[in-house]
């Protein structure tokens, strides 16, 4: 198998949880909204202490969940590029809102 570079589509791809869980559905959304913030604000797992703390979660972790994601995880442009980054081209779609259409964290983050 190849990657190739032309686009035969253009629907959005999105995460999907249970429609029975919104604390979950919730959860998820932040988590991934806050690996595109980290990535729109330069944040890499090594700088993971510059997030911003939240109180989304009520945890024993509480004002650190998003903190602890991008420690663990890194930004959404480290997870591309472990995961994609050799294999298929970053331009377009891929990239977060600053650069491209599609991806733009949400202002939950002062």
């Amino acid at each position: 198998y190849a990657l190739g570079v032309k686009r035969f589509t253009k629907e959005p791809l999105a995460l999907v949880t249970r429609q029975d869980d919104p604390t979950w559905t919730s959860y998820v959304f932040w988590i991934v909204s806050a690996t595109f913030y980290a990535e729109e604000q330069g944040i890499s797992q090594g700088s993971s202490n510059e997030m911003p703390t939240t109180d989304l979660f009520p945890t024993r972790d509480r004002d650190r969940t998003l903190r602890n994601v991008i420690q663990a995880v890194g930004s959404y442009h480290n997870i591309y590029e472990r995961s994609l980054g050799r294999k298929v081209p970053r331009e377009g779609m891929n990239l977060v809102n600053s650069n491209g259409p599609q991806h733009c964290p949400y202002p939950f983050l002062p």
